[in-house]
């Protein structure tokens, strides 16, 4: 397992560095929200 980095995706509960910084998702779920 890698250690968690950033913040936890509300969407999918992944750990993010994405989220937190800018984005309410990480960037996955912001791709899959765009599309």
């Amino acid at each position: 397992m890698l250690p968690a980095h950033g913040e936890k995706c509300p969407r999918c509960w992944t750990y993010s560095e994405a989220v937190g910084q800018g984005g309410d998702v990480c960037l996955k779920c912001r791709e899959a929200l765009a599309a």
